[in-house]
């Protein structure tokens, strides 16, 4: 099947923060969604999130949601300006219940 992805799937994946390649088939959109739900599911990152980190020098592919959470939190309370590596590391492994 090579039909385009629908509108549905397309505000589906935009809601999940996926950006859409042009030309994505419905069995690729099919696919990437179930991708993002077992995501959710198994706690890891979003893909939005996994996207805004890497912008900031982050691979936050295997990061829990949480810990990616926190490492965005941390940045935006820097001005949106990028930590440092060792700031990074440590704002992503540290307990996300836990302040400072």
């Amino acid at each position: 099947c090579s039909s385009e992805a629908s509108a549905r799937q397309r505000e589906t994946l935009t809601k999940f923060g996926v950006e859409i390649p042009d030309g994505m088939t419905a069995a690729q959109a099919s696919r990437l969604i179930g991708t993002c739900i077992k995501r959710r599911e198994l706690g890891l990152a979003s893909f939005k999130q996994v996207r805004t980190l890497k912008k900031y020098g982050a691979e936050a592919l295997n990061w829990t949601f949480e810990h990616a959470r926190a490492a965005l939190d941390a940045i935006a309370a820097n001005g949106w300006r990028p930590l440092g590596a060792e700031q990074l590391a440590r704002v992503s492994q540290r307990d996300p219940g836990m302040e400072g």
